[in-house]
């Protein structure tokens, strides 16, 4: 009996021993400098040549916004473990996800890749639906690429505020039936996402094996962004309906 065991549990060790995890962050919008005049703007969502994009756009450069939060350039990017002032922020965050895998008593010795997806971080839902159809698509090639090599790739994306909503819409660029999914998120962690009428229901898309939505009722700018949703409102929650339980 011990025997079937052992040889049981070193069969499911093979099973997984190409399992790779690539962990990808996602940050939120960049705090928008504005005057009244880009509240109208932002308000009708047209950015196109405004104060408001140009100066987000200088800010996501500064160094400085690479410090605190997993923030790198544009794009899927790597994070690189090497000392460098223009990640800090990122290999931070490296660092205390593996502490908490320790904590946690999970595998250590797994596969595992670490990335930033960065975006305009523009208060805004096209650039947000821009953003997300250049995620699905890297996402897509990178999947290719680790499985040419013999790896099976296991997607964990890791978002945070407006970041989620970034994530969640690529499930309108994926085909709803399962057996036609290009690709398969495994786990999609939201912290503080403001959670939008609009979006809500892609959470149901058959690309997404688990999320995890962790909001708190202090977090006030959560609910604040009025501007990017028909609903008047953002929420913490996801909302249940008639079309939606």
């Amino acid at each position: 009996f011990s025997c079937n065991l052992q040889g049981a549990s070193l069969a499911s060790e093979h099973d997984h021993a190409n399992d790779v995890w690539v962990n990808v962050y996602i940050h939120g919008i960049i705090r928008p400098v504005v005057d009244i005049g880009d509240m109208i703007n932002i308000s009708r969502q047209k950015l196109k040549q405004t104060r408001y994009k140009s100066v987000t756009k200088y800010i996501r450069k500064n160094n400085i916004i690479h410090q605190s939060q997993a923030f790198q350039e544009v794009g899927l990017q790597p994070i690189k473990m090497e000392p460098n002032p223009n990640n800090n922020g990122s290999r931070a965050i490296v660092a205390v996800f593996k502490k908490l895998k320790q904590h946690a008593s999970q595998d250590t010795n797994a596969k595992e890749l670490f990335y930033t997806f960065g975006w305009s971080g523009l208060l805004c839902y096209s650039s947000r639906q821009k953003a997300s159809f250049f995620l699905y698509k890297k996402l897509i090639r990178l999947s290719e690429h680790l499985k040419s090599q013999g790896l099976n790739p296991k997607f964990r994306i890791i978002a945070f505020s407006h970041g989620g909503n970034v994530a969640i819409q690529m499930a309108n660029f994926d085909p709803w039936n399962k057996a036609r999914s290009q690709l398969t998120i495994n786990e999609l962690i939201t912290l503080g996402m403001p959670v939008q009428k609009e979006n809500d229901v892609l959470i149901r898309h058959p690309m997404f094996a688990k999320i995890y939505h962790f909001y708190s009722e202090g977090d006030i700018p959560q609910k604040l962004d009025f501007v990017t949703t028909d609903y008047g409102s953002s929420f913490r929650r996801y909302q249940a309906r008639a079309c939606f339980e």
